[in-house]
């Protein structure tokens, strides 16, 4: 956000939008990859939620803030952003996705 406003000299709702698209990405992107590496986080001592909260747990919250993310997401397509490549990539990516 403050790089959006040092480089455009506003504020506006964009800067907004892309935050808190990696605000909501960025627990459940980290959780699903310590799904994968829950021995070696408690073996380490880090207290990751797969460690902490057990593998269901951190599923039904990976799920929780996927849902929040589906309608956050694609908002920024309908900002002034509109003409980036950006502002489609979540629709047509997200069906293929695999």
């Amino acid at each position: 956000m403050i790089g959006w406003a040092a480089a455009t000299g506003s504020m506006g709702i964009e800067p907004i939008l892309l935050f808190l698209i990696v605000f909501v990405w960025t627990p459940p992107h980290f959780w699903a990859l310590a799904l994968y590496r829950t021995e070696d986080y408690a073996r380490a001592g880090i207290p990751m939620l797969p460690v902490v909260a057990g593998a269901e747990e951190t599923r039904r919250q990976i799920l929780l803030y996927t849902l929040v993310l589906v309608p956050v997401g694609p908002r920024h397509g309908f900002s002034a952003m509109r003409g980036s490549p950006m502002a489609s990539s979540p629709l047509w990516r997200a069906p293929g996705w695999r």
